[in-house]
């Protein structure tokens, strides 16, 4: 909601006058009939009644358009707000053209290149791309980031908004390479201002390694990564809850690289975690972002990354048969996929979890042996798996893999 009151001019704070006496009474100074049609627009946009603001926003634009002396700059900001307000009520088109109009004005007072543009074109911009209208809205924010940088320069700060606008563009219109060049420039943009191991540079190399990772250049996700644990690192102890955001990205882009030791980054979360207890950890064993699946309670949030699906009803046919050895210290061995129809990168992190599991092996006259063919059907439904009995095998593993997945929950 706030996004469209910071637009608003200027305006006194004090009573609120019902719109329809606002300009009944011919008021006798007309700065202050506009202070109180505005305030009156503030109010209705706070409630978000647009379609009662639109005609006092209307309403201003008659006004300042009659004010002698009439300076056309005094209407920039005027349709800009009407514009605004069009949007929200479905006058589009409208709206276009009143930003438009607002963009001719500061242009002919000021010049092609007024800092002033670059709200406005931002604006019509978001307004194309809302209407899939995506080679104007492109044109329109190049514009923008032009006159940003004629401005402020071609690393100003002041266009990472226009730079993320830019990129949505490009994904729309499938120029993924466009895409993720904007994104490298993103990133260029804070390192440049910052310095690369500036502890301001965190959200932008958190922001960079999801990128990598949702366009599968996995290797430079997993840099950018560990270079925010890195960075995080530097600025406090090893044990900050701010850690485990870094340590769980890395763990799940192991998971879908198939690669080496996925559980030492989410192992030492764990450890972070054992020291800031979640509250209420309990009554969130059942809940949708904590443990599903049975007979290996699984971590929800995961699943969902991992197999790329929307939710629980997606996940329910998934299955996957395993064979393997339980030692005489209850640790999995030589585990092998007999039968699944899971995606591979659900599969590899269920075995993964499976090697990571502790049994309670098989006793022979009072002596623990190993149990070698153990067979275990692995399904993903709710409400199934969490609360085994305290002499059941799995039991011992499931605190562990609770904390995880509460990791996995705090850091979402």
């Amino acid at each position: 909601m706030h996004i469209w009151t910071k637009y608003l001019t200027a305006i006194s704070s004090g009573c609120i006058f019902p719109a329809a006496l606002i300009f009944a009474n011919n008021p006798v100074d007309e700065t202050d009939s506009l202070l109180e049609a505005n305030e009156a627009i503030k109010q209705h946009i706070e409630a978000d009644n647009f379609h009662e603001a639109l005609p006092l926003a209307e309403r201003v634009v008659a006004l300042v358009t009659g004010m002698t002396p009439y300076q056309p700059t005094d209407l920039v900001a005027p349709l800009h707000n009407l514009a605004i307000i069009q949007q929200r009520v479905g006058q589009v088109s409208a709206a276009q053209e009143n930003l438009k109009r607002s963009i001719r004005i500061a242009v002919d007072a000021e010049g092609e290149y007024a800092p002033g543009l670059v709200r406005p074109l931002r604006y019509l911009g978001r307004l194309h791309y809302e209407n899939q209208d995506y080679a104007e809205s492109l044109a329109v924010l190049r514009r923008a980031q032009h006159i940003t940088h004629r401005n402020h320069g071609v690393y100003s700060l002041n266009q990472l908004g226009i730079v993320n606008s830019i990129t949505n563009n490009h994904l729309k219109t499938n120029a993924f390479v466009a895409a993720d060049v904007q994104q490298r420039f993103y990133y260029k943009i804070n390192e440049i201002n910052f310095g690369a191991d500036d502890a301001r540079m965190i959200p932008a190399v958190t922001k960079l390694g999801n990128w990598f990772k949702l366009s599968g250049q996995l290797p430079a996700a997993l840099k950018m990564y560990r270079k925010s644990l890195f960075l995080l690192e530097q600025q406090g102890s090893d044990s900050d809850l701010e850690l485990i955001e870094p340590l769980r990205s890395i763990s799940s882009t192991l998971y879908l690289q198939g690669a080496c030791c996925p559980d030492e980054p989410l192992d030492r979360a764990l450890v972070i975690l054992a020291s800031h207890p979640v509250s209420d950890a309990e009554d969130g064993r059942n809940s949708p972002r904590g443990l599903i699946g049975t007979p290996l309670p699984l971590c929800f949030p995961q699943l969902l990354d991992l197999a790329k699906v929307r939710g629980e009803e997606q996940l329910v046919d998934y299955y996957v048969d395993f064979d393997f050895t339980v030692n005489q210290d209850g640790q999995v061995l030589d585990v092998a996929v007999v039968d699944s129809n899971t995606p591979p990168r659900l599969g590899r992190y269920v075995k993964n979890l499976l090697q990571r599991t502790r049994f309670r092996p098989r006793l022979s006259e009072g002596e623990p042996v190993a149990s070698e063919h153990v067979e275990l059907h692995q399904t993903f439904r709710t409400g199934q798996g969490v609360d085994h009995p305290s002499d059941s095998p799995i039991a011992d593993s499931n605190a562990a893999v609770f904390q995880g997945c509460q990791i996995l929950a705090s850091a979402s």
